[in-house]
């Protein structure tokens, strides 16, 4: 038996294997392929938003705004107040009465006196006044003024309408805590509205 041929072997032997080392398969796929994958599926990003800090003064600039207007609007209605009182209390002392003889007189003593307003004595006054005697007393109290360095208050009282238009009154001149009193009959008349039309010193 010694001349028969070996038996081959079921199974092929294994071949030597080449010089070059088996390629590896990489666990995961190169980050510079993942990049490109994630950029596509973000939603593309909007304005950017200003930062509060810029926000913040703007906001403090308008509720200053708002505050200077709401301040100027209520002096502005403060003013208009004030004028209007003011408005009505010049009419109250200005106001032209000549409802009554009476009235008319002392209206004229006041301003002859008292203002020492020839605009008002005019008002109070007929077309043809005869007052010679009332401004001489006038002139007469402006002089003891500027001699003494002292001021007169003439005061009407006790008025006694006589017939449809004549005014007895008394007249108080008071001056330095001294007095006098001296009566008077003014004569009036009625030309749209009573006015004094003369003035005299009684007996």
């Amino acid at each position: 038996m010694s001349g028969a041929e070996p038996e081959e072997p079921m199974w092929p032997m294994a071949q030597p294997s080449s010089t070059q080392p088996p390629a590896t398969i990489p666990d995961q796929p190169p980050a510079a392929a993942e990049v490109p994958a994630q950029r596509a599926t973000e939603p593309a990003a909007g304005p950017a938003a200003p930062p509060a800090a810029t926000t913040a003064p703007a906001k403090r600039r308008l509720a200053g705004r708002r505050i200077a207007l709401i301040a100027g609007i209520a002096a502005a209605l403060v003013l208009i107040s004030a004028g209007w009182l003011a408005l009505n209390v010049y009419d109250e002392k200005t106001k032209i009465d000549r409802s009554t003889p009476t009235v008319a007189v002392t209206q004229l003593v006041d301003a002859l006196f008292t203002q020492r307003d020839e605009s008002a004595v005019a008002r109070f006054s007929c077309r043809k006044p005869q007052l010679a005697p009332l401004r001489d007393l006038a002139a007469d109290l402006a002089q003891r003024e500027k001699r003494f360095n002292t001021r007169f208050a003439v005061t009407v009282r006790n008025l006694q309408l006589k017939g449809s238009s004549t005014v007895e009154v008394e007249l108080g001149l008071a001056a330095s805590g001294t007095e006098d009193v001296q009566p008077w009959i003014f004569e009036t008349v009625d030309e749209d509205g009573w006015r004094v039309c003369s003035a005299r010193k009684a007996a």
